[in-house]
């Protein structure tokens, strides 16, 4: 039993909860209050409306503090199902969570750029234990992908940092985007993508279509 549903039996509601004092037994608490409450899975934006009415300070915070993002915490718990969440599909079939992924995986597409998903940290990283992903990986370029998509918020600010310098230290190369830069470019990346990428190399060979080739032919 959690701390959070000790004070439920009491009669007591958590009031300004802070990272810290939130456990990890707590939020999977309000996970299935809010699930039972809807009769459905939560999305993310039901999460965090929820934590707002509660007064439940930094929750969504949390999740992104303990499990990475929210699809693995919804792993984590046995309740990823895609019937069950409201999911984006990108032109080329790939399951995104955000409208942001699906925007950048129709940009790959579209560039004919090979791409891998939600990759595991560990997968990349020798004796990471965390069950941190990043969004994209794009072997021919070498070049990781993160979506940091909250901006000015101190506890998502620290734990960008912190990612960003793990790929640093790890001499890995990351790419890091941010909701303004979908919003500066009027979400339409395509052209931002590309400056990111070594289109051409030395001899003036599109890398783009050879990687499109050694990866997808």
């Amino acid at each position: 039993m959690s701390y959070y549903d000790l004070l439920k039996i009491a009669g007591y509601t958590p009031q300004y909860c802070t990272i810290g004092e939130l456990t990890d037994a707590d939020i999977i608490s309000y996970f299935y209050d809010i699930k039972n409450t809807l009769k459905k899975c939560p999305t993310l934006i039901e999460m965090k409306n929820y934590a707002i009415e509660n007064n439940i300070l930094v929750f969504n915070e949390k999740i992104y503090w303990r499990w990475g993002n929210y699809t693995n915490f919804l792993k984590d718990i046995n309740e990823l199902d895609k019937k069950k969440l409201n999911l984006f599909f990108s032109e080329d079939g790939s399951r995104c969570y955000s409208t942001y992924e699906k925007i950048i995986c129709d940009v790959l597409y579209n560039l004919n750029v090979f791409y891998e998903k939600d990759i595991l940290y560990k997968n990349f990283i020798k004796g990471f234990n965390k069950k941190w992903t990043v969004d994209y990986y794009l072997p021919f370029f070498n070049l990781y992908i993160e979506i940091f998509g909250i901006e000015s918020n101190a506890e998502y600010d620290f734990k960008t940092k912190q990612k960003q310098k793990i790929f640093k230290n790890n001499k890995l190369n990351l790419l890091s985007i941010f909701p303004s830069d979908f919003i500066n470019n009027n979400y339409k990346m395509n052209n931002y993508i590309k400056t990111k990428l070594p289109l051409y190399d030395s001899s003036g060979t599109e890398n783009i279509k050879i990687a499109h080739n050694k990866y997808i032919n």
